[in-house]
């Protein structure tokens, strides 16, 4: 019986050349807004480690902003390309570890800055590695969290999980607004800044970046084209099947 943490790294380890090519996850509104937040309390970060960091992206827009970076992520094969990355440009600052985010704070503690962008989805315990993130960063500290966001109107969100899921099986859940504001608040932090942004996901690019099963392709084409209006407007659906939802960002402090 395969477990969820084998089933995410048989679908990353294999991709993972995909994702650091990926316009998507390579660059974007929030990877700005977060490098301006970085900047902007630069005086105050040292010490960073990112959850979850696939290709590395987010890593590479902290190394050279902050003396100590730490690259976390399951999958062995992301790993490898972030240390490859890290060498050819010359980040010395950026140290690689392979843990899940339920894991952290047995690996670190007195962090300045946990971060973490569009891999919560894939956490497993969502509550653990919120309570993990709280107990690793420093009073003071922060913690940035870069994600996908699900529906609040549940029709909406049914189908966006749906879909997230068929076109790959290591998806768990998309966490709306007041589920991470909840979770953030309740393991100690303030919210001090929130943002969002649609996020275009052209159709091919998005199941060919996960390897999806050609079954599971039409099964999703079917599911876009059979969508009622109000999740075709929520989701911005486009004829091909490519659509948009929210990616969230926020910024928080350790009280």
């Amino acid at each position: 019986m395969t477990t969820h943490h084998q089933t995410v790294g048989k679908q990353f380890d294999s991709q993972a050349n995909e994702y650091l090519t990926s316009q998507v996850h390579s660059q974007g509104p929030d990877l700005a807004f977060a490098k301006e937040l970085i900047e902007q309390h630069h005086k105050e970060i040292k010490s960073a480690i990112d959850i979850g960091c696939g290709a590395g992206h987010l890593s590479y827009a902290l190394a050279p902003l902050i003396d100590n970076v730490t690259a976390t992520d399951s999958s062995s094969a992301m790993l490898d390309i972030v240390k490859e990355q890290a060498q050819s440009k010359s980040f010395i600052n950026l140290d690689i570890k392979q843990c899940r985010a339920e894991e952290i704070a047995q690996n670190f503690s007195d962090i300045d800055l946990i971060c973490s962008r569009y891999s919560a989805h894939h956490w497993t315990d969502f509550n653990s590695a919120i309570e993990q993130i709280g107990n690793a960063v420093r009073t003071g500290g922060y913690v940035l969290i870069i994600d996908i966001e699900g529906e609040i109107n549940k029709i909406v969100d049914t189908h966006l999980q749906t879909i997230e899921y068929l076109r790959d099986a290591s998806h768990v859940r998309n966490r709306d607004q007041n589920e991470w504001r909840h979770a953030l608040e309740t393991s100690g932090f303030t919210i001090e800044k929130y943002k969002s942004w649609p996020t275009r996901l052209q159709f091919d690019t998005w199941v060919n970046r996960m390897n999806t099963a050609e079954d599971k392709v039409d099964i999703l084409r079917q599911l876009q084209l059979d969508a009622n209006q109000e999740v075709k407007r929520a989701l911005s659906i486009e004829k091909d099947g490519s659509f948009s939802p929210q990616t969230g960002l926020y910024w928080a402090k350790k009280q």
